[in-house]
């Protein structure tokens, strides 16, 4: 074997037996001639993508509006990857791979956004509805409220009428007791005036035309006509004054209820005062009737 030294033309057994050595400076020129106009490769820049910064957005939205925000950042996302790839400075699988998970991205953030926009939508229907089933039942409550009071008004109103009514009816009903217990009372006292007359009658039964008692100071006629006449005036009399007695004190109980009370007593003060009907039918009696037929 030789062994060949650039730049030393000597050779000796030892180098024989150790093989050949070649010695090559870096500066040599005829290397640097030889790889000129080759085209020198540059180191693939590193793509920064995350995969899980659109997702993680996609995921946390949960209005339609926000999920629309991240929608636009996946679209910018992906333009930007195509911009990369363009430029050849990046390992194109790699590239390739952050474009296809960048579309993949946008489509579920459209999905994202038409489905909360949908649910969005059915919530608002739904709150409408209930917004009106709310109000139609307020206004159901109102109504039956209103329709309550108005039945309660109108109840006590027929009460307060037929307390009136029957406050009249026993007004009239206790002067209608007292008118007849009037028209007894004076019933019974002509019924014995004319027993007293009929009997003053009887015993002055044997003279003949009229007759006075001077100790009464009654005339008596002693035919039965005048008997007759006698008794029908006195009974007449009698009704006359049970009327005007039980119109007074119907007239003062009205007046009393109107509240004009003091008018009707001091109308009732200035007028002639009614008469007890025993006193009168006595007075009637004591004095003269004209009863000659």
């Amino acid at each position: 074997m030789s062994t060949t030294v650039n730049g030393v033309g000597s050779t000796n057994s030892r180098t024989a037996m150790m093989g050949t050595l070649t010695i090559q400076k870096k500066d040599n020129p005829y290397a640097r001639m030889a790889n000129f106009g080759k085209p020198q490769k540059k180191a693939a820049k590193q793509l920064n993508y995350n995969h899980r910064e659109i997702s993680g957005q996609i995921m946390r939205a949960k209005k339609a509006q926000s999920a629309a925000t991240v929608l636009t950042r996946a679209k910018s996302k992906l333009a930007v990857l195509q911009r990369q790839a363009g430029t050849g400075q990046y390992n194109q699988k790699e590239v390739a791979s952050a474009i296809a998970h960048a579309k993949r991205m946008v489509r579920c953030a459209q999905l994202k956004v038409r489905n909360l926009r949908e649910e969005e939508r059915e919530q608002k229907a739904h709150q409408k509805e209930n917004g009106a089933k709310t109000q139609q039942k307020q206004g159901e409550v109102r109504r039956r409220v209103a329709a309550k009071e108005r039945e309660l008004k109108q109840k006590v109103a027929i009460e307060e009428t037929q307390a009136v009514i029957k406050e009249k009816q026993k007004r009239s009903e206790m002067a209608q007791k007292r008118r007849m217990h009037r028209n007894e009372e004076h019933g019974k006292i002509a019924e014995a005036d004319m027993k007293y007359i009929k009997e003053m009658s009887g015993n002055n039964s044997g003279c003949t035309g009229s007759s006075y008692d001077e100790a009464s100071g009654i005339a008596f006629d002693i035919s039965s006509a005048a008997i007759a006449l006698a008794e029908l005036a006195l009974m007449e009399q009698a009704r006359n004054e049970i009327e005007m007695e039980v119109e007074a004190e119907v007239e003062a109980e009205m007046a009393l209820e109107s509240g004009q009370m003091s008018d009707v007593s001091g109308s009732m003060g200035g007028g002639t005062p009614v008469t007890d009907s025993s006193a009168a039918a006595g007075g009637e009696a004591a004095a003269p009737v004209d009863v000659s037929v």
